[in-house]
């Protein structure tokens, strides 16, 4: 019984230790943008956001503005939009991310 006593006790001690790296993946970046087109510079509606890698991803609203969760790790994110060409950034740490999308040709 004490065995199961000391165990418990420094399983205990060590937890927080445990569960460091689950606490470290959950972290999210909030990055927020405006994606515009190359030529006019006008704002562009239902541009396709997404984290390279994952299935996570959003759109741009009536004003071009969006709005994601990435999460820590994640180092790029992929506009796409039918009609032009598909455009990756790296986040580098940033929190705001402004893209312009060339039509294709």
């Amino acid at each position: 019984m004490k065995r199961c006593y000391y165990f418990l006790r420094r399983l205990k001690g060590l937890m927080p230790f445990l569960l460091l790296p689950v606490a470290l993946s959950a972290q999210q970046i909030a990055v927020k943008g405006t994606v515009t087109d190359q030529i006019s510079g006008h704002s562009l509606i239902g541009v396709s956001v997404g984290v390279k890698g994952l299935s996570l991803g959003t759109v741009t609203d009536a004003n071009g503005h969006y709005s994601i969760a990435v999460p820590g790790g994640s180092d790029t994110l992929v506009f796409t939009y039918i009609g032009y060409s598909t455009k990756e950034i790296p986040l580098a740490s940033r929190s705001r991310v402004d893209a312009t999308l060339a039509p294709d040709k």
